[in-house]
């Protein structure tokens, strides 16, 4: 018995931890981090929606406020030198 409640709790803890890492974050040039699904990347922004509010709305921020985006594959993509007109 007390096995399966040790492995009911292992696979509750480590689906939890799955969630709570399946995101994509924006650090901004301004110090504030943003959990987010990243939705679209145009030429001079990038458009997401919070992970607080999945079905909430689109929100848009400009690559020259953005300093680097890490995305929930562990990947990511600097934008220090994106220069828009």
């Amino acid at each position: 018995m007390k096995k399966i409640k040790y492995l009911l709790c292992f696979v509750f803890l480590g689906l939890h931890s799955i969630n709570a890492f399946s995101q994509d974050k924006i650090f901004l040039k301004s110090g504030e981090n943003i959990d987010c699904k990243i939705l679209e990347i145009n030429i001079d922004n990038l458009k997401y929606i919070k992970s607080s509010n999945i079905d909430g709305p689109t929100y848009t921020v400009l690559k020259k406020e953005i300093h680097m985006v890490l995305y929930e594959n562990g990947e990511s993509e600097i934008f220090d030198n994106v220069n828009t007109n």
